[in-house]
């Protein structure tokens, strides 16, 4: 599988749902092992480019390297359509 490098998903980490099939994402190289990490704990430097509240409900798929933000179900379009 290709790796979508420089994207970092945020995901509910109190969904065990979504802490699988992001993990499964990482795991299968979809995304870097850094690739992930819960909204409720974003790191400082994505806080900036997000928007937080659409985070809380969205799954949110930064690029770190343009600073783009895909929302929803796009988040697991990007990923999946990259595989």
């Amino acid at each position: 599988m290709k790796t979508l490098t420089n994207h970092i998903i945020l995901y509910d980490g109190e969904c065990p749902m979504c802490f699988a099939y992001t993990k499964a994402f990482t795991k299968l190289n979809m995304l870097p092992a850094n690739g992930r990490a819960p909204y409720q704990s974003t790191p400082e430097y994505i806080c900036p480019l997000i928007d937080k509240q659409r985070a809380a409900n969205e799954i949110a798929l930064i690029d770190i390297e343009t600073g783009g933000v895909t929302y929803g179900i796009n988040s697991l379009f990007k990923i999946l359509g990259n595989a």
